[in-house]
Order: structure tokens, then sequence, then C-alpha cells
């Protein structure tokens, strides 16, 4: 079994958009091999842990697809590869459309009092 450690941000050193909630979900990127899961959540992209982020790049275009848990259907969308790090990769969600960023905003909406807001 795999050991995932987040590193917490301070609010105050945020510099995103939009607020990310803590999030625990397996997220399928075709064509990336090994455990994967999304460890926060916004409506502007997503951090997710893998075991090597090496065969990754900045600026690589990934397709994704998870679920949230307030939804039958699994969420596709496209998104760009924007931070490296050892434990997994920050990315950008591309052109998201309608329907994945309002499921998005009522999953936040729904949970922000609930789940670490950061």
């Amino acid at each position: 079994m795999n050991a995932y450690r987040r590193k917490v941000i301070d609010v105050q050193d945020e510099r995103r958009k939009h607020p990310r909630l803590d999030f625990d979900c397996p997220v399928v990127i075709p064509g990336v091999e090994g455990p994967k899961k999304v460890t926060d959540l916004s409506c502007g992209g997503v951090f997710i842990e893998l075991q090597s982020s090496t065969a990754l790049r900045i600026g690589q275009m990934l397709n994704l697809v998870f679920k949230l848990p307030t939804r039958k259907d699994s969420l596709r969308v496209k998104a760009q590869v924007k931070n490296l790090q050892k434990r997994g990769i920050g990315c950008q969600f591309v052109d998201p459309s309608a329907t994945v960023l309002q499921a998005i905003r009522d999953y936040v909406d729904t949970f922000k009092d609930t789940l670490l807001l950061r």
C-alpha cells in the first residue's frame, strides 16, 4: 500500500483563483500506469498523486476521468500539467465543458463547509 503525504498550504500564501477542497478519489489517465488519485479539486484544476511523475512534463496535455460522489456519471476533462512534484502533478483544466464546471461548482458548494478548504 502506498503512503501519500499531503502538503498543506496556508491560505494567505495561495495564489490560485479558485478555492480547493481536499478530495480523495481515483482518477484514470490514459497512458499513465500505476495508482493515481485526486487529492484536491477546484473549478480550475486538480492535484493528482502518482507513484512517479517522471514520464510526464510541464505543458503536457492529459485526458482525466474521475467521479464525484454527488454524480452517477464520470467527468471527463482535458488538463495541462502545470506543476511536477515528487508526490504528483498539479493540473489546470483546459476548456472544461459547462457540465464539468457546474458539477465541480455544485460539489464545492455542497461540501465547502464540511471538507478542508484551502
